[in-house]
């Protein structure tokens, strides 16, 4: 069996460095949709949405983070770099802090009247709800032939 070809992949946020490995597959929410790049993908910059940013290295290990805006760049030199507003490892996450977040994003939409701070609210609950989906992942271990 051929070796897997990989790439370099960074993600970064304002005020850190949060991966910097070779890897063979990441799969990331842009605004549009889900966008997965392999060793060789065709340049691109979008925008990220809110969302999981799913790594996978040579060995085939998943190693998942939160996105919360930013924007993707998949150079011609095979260099995919996320750099997102906010971001965290999955394992990072506090569960009970992030239910707490989304019942009292929920209660605020539900109490507020102006616009922008409904809007606000319901970014929160967002960002809630990724955290909870995202620590829910099952941490893949092994080859990741069947993805």
């Amino acid at each position: 069996m051929a070796a897997e070809k990989t790439f370099r992949f960074t993600l970064l946020t304002p005020t850190r460095k949060l991966a910097e490995q070779d890897v063979v597959n990441v799969i990331f929410r842009a605004e549009t949709g889900d966008v997965g790049i392999l060793a060789g993908h065709e340049p691109i910059i979008t925008t990220l949405g809110y969302g999981s940013v799913r790594v996978f290295d040579k060995e085939g290990t998943e190693t998942v983070f939160t996105a919360f805006g930013g924007f993707a760049e998949m150079d011609d030199n095979n260099n995919l770099r996320i750099m997102s507003d906010k971001a965290e490892r999955a394992d990072e996450i506090d569960v009970e802090r992030a239910k707490s977040a989304a019942e009292r994003s929920r209660r605020a939409q539900a109490e507020k009247t102006d616009a922008l701070a409904i809007r606000k609210a319901e970014l929160a609950f967002r960002r809630a709800q990724v955290r909870l989906e995202v620590s829910s992942y099952p941490i893949i271990q092994g080859k990741h032939d069947d993805l």
